[in-house]
């Protein structure tokens, strides 16, 4: 699929989401109009006309307060429009031209995901176009449910040797990615801090164990005890993982006596010898009612809408 295109059906499938939104511009960071959708095609110039003219009051506040920042998200109303402006990396911003009764929240949810998609592209990296289901039950979500304070929560990873769960976690937690495989070897443990809301701290402690550890390791009452959330992971490229998928489900479940959720991942999303299909994906999703993203370690595609989808789970509002 052509970059063109694939940038086409982005912006679409945003427009699908949310009908509240009238125009997205993808633009480079000197106001270079590299893609754009609108609604109605009629106001495309006048979209376009508004759209350019705060971006340049914004993107010159962005370099007096943040220089050049990578990660930056900001919405302001001006007239009848909310504008929202998305860092796509470093070289891109995502533009998008809603009415005044879009949701913030909304908002913020896709345009953080697209924006991460967009960054993709102008990397040369293949990515899928769809929005996940995750996505949209984010953007719904019921925020404002989060508790006051300071919460530390433990997550663990279950999955197969060399499927990437300490890759992914190493993506999260250090945005760093090593081609390198090195066996788990015992315990890791790891932590990366989110603010959910202004009154809302979130501190994950990330657990995982060497594979071979789970059946007859002494440190195995330890690595279950207090879990409040468990990432299963498989492998795109290799389908025996996604076939033990079950057994690790079987395994976590025999540890609790109580329901703690769980979300797959299938990682590798940016290989291109994939060995498990959409149709696959969405049938283990159906029968084990658990969400499925597919991920990747190396290029990060939805990593961070994984994490926070856990976050809200672990909460109890999604």
């Amino acid at each position: 699929m052509s970059s063109s295109q694939n940038y086409d059906d982005l912006l679409t499938n945003l427009l699908k989401a949310e009908e509240k939104i009238k125009a997205i511009v993808v633009s480079l960071r000197n106001g270079l109009v590299i893609a754009s959708k609108m609604r109605d095609e009629d106001t495309h110039e006048d979209i376009i006309a508004a759209t350019t003219s705060v971006f340049d009051i914004f993107i010159n506040r962005v370099k007096k307060d943040f220089g050049s920042a990578n990660e930056f998200i900001n919405l302001m109303t001006i007239d009848q429009n909310k504008f929202l402006f998305a860092a796509a990396g470093e070289k891109a911003i995502l533009s998008i031209v809603a009415d005044l009764e879009a949701s913030d929240k909304k908002l913020k949810v896709y345009g953080e995901h697209i924006a991460n998609k967009i960054k993709s592209l102008i990397e040369y990296e293949e990515i899928d176009t769809s929005i996940p289901q995750a996505i949209h039950l984010l953007a719904n979500a019921r925020s404002s449910s989060f508790p006051s304070g300071n919460f530390l929560k433990k997550v663990i990873f279950l999955g197969d040797s060399q499927v990437g769960k300490s890759s992914i976690i190493k993506k999260y937690v250090e945005n760093e990615f090593d081609n390198t495989y090195l066996p788990t070897i015992g315990m890791q443990i790891s932590e990366k801090t989110l603010n959910m809301s202004r009154d809302c701290q979130l501190k994950f402690k990330f657990w995982e164990m060497e594979s071979q550890q789970h059946t007859f390791s002494p440190l195995r009452a330890r690595f279950y005890s207090d879990t409040k959330l468990a990432f299963i992971i498989f492998d795109l490229t290799r389908r025996n993982t996604f076939e033990n998928v079950r057994k690790w489900i079987k395994i976590f479940s025999q540890n609790f006596h109580e329901h703690v959720p769980f979300i797959l991942l299938g990682n590798k999303s940016d290989l291109p010898n994939h060995e498990v299909s959409r149709e696959d994906i969405e049938q283990l999703q159906k029968e084990m009612k658990s969400i499925i993203f597919s991920v990747s370690a190396k290029t990060n595609e939805n990593i961070d809408d994984a994490f926070k989808f856990a976050a809200y789970k672990i909460f109890n509002v999604i």
